[in-house]
């Protein structure tokens, strides 16, 4: 799905870009807009005031780039504003782990050195982004240039549909665990070749640390689910095994 996002908003910008270096790179640009602006307004009087195929036909061509440029622009819309979300959920987790390495920077809170600094900021991102799903989302919604909550163009599109389908914890969880593969598998080769990604070893053993600790908390969340343990019924049995007696909570 994200690759799909990708490939249609990177064809519709091309075809975009290209149509736009075309008509620029023209010699007699603004004539040609200026002429081709005025046949339109023309024919489709024309054809209002003598209906005729002939007519239809002219207009119909004539119509085409627009068509086109509107068919492009309609096609990619919903799919550039599914892209822009999801940014926008994965630079979100990040604002409170560079708020603290900034905070700290500056006031000198704690004595912390870059590897300490990229193993927190991408590990409490990776964290935020898994355990506060839906407050992402709902300060996506707010921040979109679309204005889901809002706009008329939600509802023709439903762009609140495909986002909450696309930004799913699951799908996230996803990304943040293909994410890591990638890593991996990068950090294997170059390490098998003796050669680091990054200025220093350390930093990409942080990187690997943070891996380490997401799928460690991402074990506790999905064994809390099942965990059958209540505060209260463990005091019961701490009493009943104390005194014998069965204690009313």
């Amino acid at each position: 799905m994200i690759v799909l996002i990708g490939t249609i908003v990177f064809i519709s910008n091309y075809l975009l870009d290209f149509l736009g270096e075309f008509f620029w790179g023209l010699q007699y640009k603004y004539w040609m807009l200026i002429i081709y602006g005025i046949l339109l307004i023309v024919f489709q009087i024309i054809v209002e005031i003598f209906p005729n195929k002939i007519f239809d036909y002219i207009n119909l061509v004539l119509l085409s780039p627009l068509a086109l440029l509107f068919t492009i622009v309609m096609v990619s819309k919903p799919f550039l504003a599914l892209l822009i979300h999801l940014i926008y959920y994965l630079f979100i987790p990040t604002i409170i782990p560079f708020g603290f390495y900034f905070a700290n920077e500056y006031y000198s809170f704690i004595p912390i050195n870059t590897e300490t600094y990229v193993y927190l900021i991408i590990t409490f991102s990776v964290i935020i982004a898994t355990s506060l799903n839906n407050q992402i989302k709902y300060i996506v919604y707010l921040a979109s240039p679309i204005k889901i909550l809002k706009s008329d163009d939600s509802e023709k599109f439903r762009f609140k549909e495909l986002t909450d389908y696309l930004l799913s914890k699951t799908n996230i969880r996803f990304i943040i665990y293909l994410s890591y593969f990638i890593y991996l598998i990068t950090f294997n080769i170059f390490n098998l070749q003796n050669i680091t990604i990054y200025e220093t070893e350390v930093i990409d053993r942080a990187v690997l640390q943070s891996f380490i600790t997401f799928v460690a908390f991402d074990s506790v969340l999905r064994n809390l689910k099942p965990l059958d343990f209540k505060s209260s019924e463990m005091l019961k049995r701490i009493v009943r095994s104390i005194t014998g007696k069965d204690l009313n909570v």
